[in-house]
């Protein structure tokens, strides 16, 4: 593969060249840095065009030494495109670029300035699509993808299949596994029965066996009833006459409560009378001891030792008196 460079001083053609390779082989109008084709005409861009018309042609030569010219004229704003100097619509005209390698989408006869930079900046799906257009294999994406999503439906019923019969095999297996786990419960069942049937004639016998022990142990409770029963008729006949001996004991103590009642207050009376003459005794003591002592006084005073003798046997005689009459009244000097 050959590559062929165009290289010069800035000014020098080599876009006009670019432009004029990219006009013949159908190249957008957006990417030749005009508006409208009229604008390619040399001067047109300043308003003083050269011609109303303008063409670019290219050569091809074929390895057998064919040649195949290729021409794009411009005609007022249209274009018409010439294929070996005869007039083709631009669908034909691209088709033969195409059978000669030049595929105008992909863009893969031309580098631009800048191209191989963006194509090392494009990303590894990009680069990808970029390369597809380039090849030309882009045009079998559409048969791919249906293969492809054919594929992917052969996979996807292979895998349901697959996973149907995993499931089937599971479900017999579960099935097996249920009827061996259905026979062992039914045996199971069937051991379960008879040992409650066992269980069953167990508890019978021992219930039967605790019957007739617990009426020999009722009868027994019987006769002891009956002997309890004795016992109480001949303690309840004991308590209701101690009752009533309690009673007449009651009546005889509430008669003595009410002699003693009685008693305590005639004593009280008694003890009232006596208080008050006592109280009477002790004021006619204080009274005689006064006048006793005045008639002391008065002796003392007349000092008369003649009569001495007869007034100590008089005082003498009055607290005798006195002490016969009220012994624990009177105190003797």
């Amino acid at each position: 593969m050959r590559f062929s460079c165009i290289i010069g001083p800035n000014g020098s053609g080599k876009s006009n060249i670019m432009d004029a390779i990219s006009f013949v082989t159908c190249e957008k109008i957006a990417n030749l840095r005009v508006k409208s084709v009229r604008e390619l005409i040399h001067g047109a861009h300043v308003g003083k065009p050269v011609s109303s018309t303008a063409s670019v042609k290219i050569v091809y030569c074929e390895e057998n030494a064919e040649e195949k010219t290729f021409a794009r004229v411009i005609r007022g704003s249209c274009t018409e495109f010439l294929f070996n100097d005869k007039s083709v619509s631009r669908s034909t005209y691209i088709s033969e670029l195409e059978k000669i390698g030049i595929l105008v989408k992909a863009r893969n006869f031309l580098i631009f300035q800048g191209t191989v930079e963006s194509i090392a900046m494009k990303k590894p799906k990009e680069r990808t699509q970029l390369f597809e257009r380039i090849s030309n294999s882009w045009e079998y994406a559409e048969d791919y993808a249906q293969k492809k999503k054919k594929m992917r439906q052969a996979e996807e019923d292979a895998q349901f299949n697959y996973n149907k019969k995993k499931s089937v095999a599971a479900e017999r297996k579960q099935a097996k596994t249920e009827k061996e786990e259905a026979e062992h419960y039914q045996m199971l069942l069937k051991d379960l029965d008879e040992e409650r049937i066992q269980l069953k004639l167990f508890r019978l016998y021992h219930n039967e066996k605790n019957i007739d022990f617990l009426k020999k142990s009722l009868d027994e409770k019987n006769v002891e009833a009956s002997i309890k029963k004795e016992s109480l008729s001949t303690a309840e006949d004991a308590f209701r006459a101690k009752k009533k001996a309690l009673g007449v004991l009651n009546r005889d103590q509430q008669h003595m409560e009410r002699e003693m009642s009685e008693s305590l207050a005639e004593k009280k009376q008694q003890e009232e009378v006596l208080t008050k003459e006592i109280e009477n005794s002790t004021i006619r003591i204080a009274e005689v001891n006064e006048e006793l002592n005045k008639i002391v006084g008065e002796l003392q005073n007349a000092k008369i030792d003649y009569h001495e003798g007869s007034r100590q046997q008089m005082k003498a005689e009055i607290l005798e008196s006195l002490k016969r009459l009220y012994p624990d009244s009177v105190v003797i000097e």
